[in-house]
């Protein structure tokens, strides 16, 4: 590969990647939660037995490496994938003849990393895109055992979001059925078969040793089934998603290279099987948003636009090697193109690097809930944060364990029917009993409204009648107020 491409592609990972270190970290509350139960796993805890949590597992044991490693662990993990990712796409870009060969590793890196979207590292579907991106270099190779590590990539975006698989599956189907002499179909479907299973044997091995495979299958896939399947009005959906798309320097990207790679499938494609797996790789970058209908509700779930950050430099790619009507396959139009692609997101990434400093202060450290907790030397289950994941944080800061695997309270809020013989809310208080936890962080009083209002009553109640307020000077973090155990 030519220096100068292998430099710039280096130098803007690295650079981009720096944007996120935990100097500059985003605060979410999704990700405290991931780091939490990287903790759990340290101090000897098994996922879904010892913490509820829906996501399929490898997210935590990430979490559990990077807590490993130190206070960076997570971040080096991090940039070092997407790095690779970046550096085997340029290896592509290269052996396919693209004009200007750092471009598109250079966009995947601008699109992921958009803070609006990204919120920082750490997210599930960062490491999806991540390897829906090796997964596509690796289908452009010619090595015997591409088909092997089909396999495993595909597996790992399975166990690291599930819904993300459908995106890998076009590209799939076009290797086997498309790309695919049929006397080797039987050979190179038991490689994939293969490489497959070896990850879902390593980890459902794990949970079977550990006496947790229930626990897995009912959290991680059960709980999803049964209760993030919204369903809304198509057009209801596809407008929402426009909305919030519209907020996200992912719009103009997106329908540049839509809007171009239909054009050109339909009037100039020598390769049109190839550009309409693209296209619809592309379209199945919104599947999250369309089963879910978070969006619809209102609910800040951006994040979900982050497989579009390796399907639009993939339709590029296919436009820049398939495009000799609109030119697209010569350098100057390569050029112009891809600076208009560029614009919004780049824009959006000097706007806020230039605000880093100003933005950098902590969501938590100024609260009076924290300067006092801090001085208490708090070991496992002292604290327990209740109704509100934001103020998850402090078992992170304290690394302390909560008294109970129920760490997140929202389902109470969401759902109708989630818990309703309220088994899992008396679990939480026998819990907070048995543990003699000191600290409750209660934010029940909060904007939020329970859909039993008998679980806010009874809950009050055993506040009430075991715990006692204080009382602290400043503002408490979200609206929260400390209750301390009656001795």
């Amino acid at each position: 590969m030519n220096r100068q491409n292998i430099f710039i592609v280096i130098v803007a990972s690295i650079l981009l990647s720096f944007l996120h270190c935990p100097l500059f970290e985003i605060f979410f509350d999704d990700k405290e939660i991931f780091k939490y139960t990287g903790l759990v796993m340290l101090k000897g805890g098994v996922p879904y037995r010892d913490f509820f949590d829906h996501k399929p597992p490898l997210i935590y044991v990430l979490n559990y490496f990077g807590l490993l490693m130190g206070t960076w662990g997570l971040w080096v993990i991090d940039s070092l994938l997407v790095l690779s990712a970046s550096l085997f796409f340029l290896h592509r870009c290269i052996q396919y003849k693209v004009r200007i060969p750092w471009i598109l590793p250079v966009l995947f890196n601008l699109l992921l990393r958009n803070h609006a979207v990204s919120v920082g590292i750490g997210m599930t579907r960062e490491y999806t895109a991540i390897f829906l991106l090796f997964l596509f270099c690796i289908i452009l190779s010619k090595n015997e055992k591409r088909f092997l590590w089909m396999g495993l990539l595909t597996a790992l975006i399975f166990f690291m979001q599930q819904d993300q698989v459908l995106i890998a599956i076009p590209f799939i189907l076009y290797t086997f059925f498309i790309s695919l002499p049929e006397k080797r179909f039987i050979k190179q479907a038991l490689m994939f078969t293969g490489g497959f299973v070896l990850i879902s044997v390593i980890i459902l091995g794990y949970f079977a040793y550990n006496q947790s495979l229930n626990y897995f299958w009912k959290d991680a896939f059960l709980f999803n089934f049964q209760w993030y399947n919204k369903h809304y009005p198509v057009f209801t959906n596809l407008k929402a998603i426009r909305n919030r798309l519209h907020d996200t320097a992912y719009e103009m990207p997106f329908y540049m290279s839509f809007v171009t790679a239909a054009f050109t499938l339909v009037y100039y494609s020598r390769k049109r099987i190839l550009l309409l797996t693209c296209i619809i790789m592309l379209i199945a970058s919104f599947t999250a948003a369309l089963v879910s209908g978070k969006m619809v509700d209102g609910l800040n779930v951006s994040y979900y636009f982050l497989p579009l950050s390796t399907s639009i430099p993939i339709v590029l790619f296919a436009l820049f090697n398939d495009n000799e009507g609109l030119r697209l396959n010569e350098k100057k139009p390569q050029l112009i193109f891809s600076a208009m692609v560029f614009i919004m997101p780049l824009l959006s990434m000097f706007q806020y690097a230039t605000n880093l400093l100003n933005e950098k202060e902590a969501f938590y450290k100024p609260s009076a809930v924290y300067q006092y907790l801090q001085k208490q030397q708090l070991k496992d289950y002292d604290l327990y944060v209740a109704f509100n994941s934001n103020n998850d944080y402090l078992y992170n800061e304290f690394s302390i364990l909560a008294p109970s695997k129920w760490i997140y309270h929202f389902f109470w809020v969401w759902f109708d029917k989630w818990d309703a013989d309220r088994s899992i809310f008396r679990s939480i208080i026998n819990e907070l009993q048995l543990h003699k936890t000191k600290y409750i962080l209660d934010s029940s009083d909060g904007d939020i409204i329970f859909k039993d209002p008998e679980i806010y009553n009874e809950w009050k109640h055993f506040l009430i009648a075991h715990y006692e307020k204080i009382e602290l000077p400043g503002i408490q973090t979200r609206n929260s107020i400390l209750w301390k155990h009656k001795d």
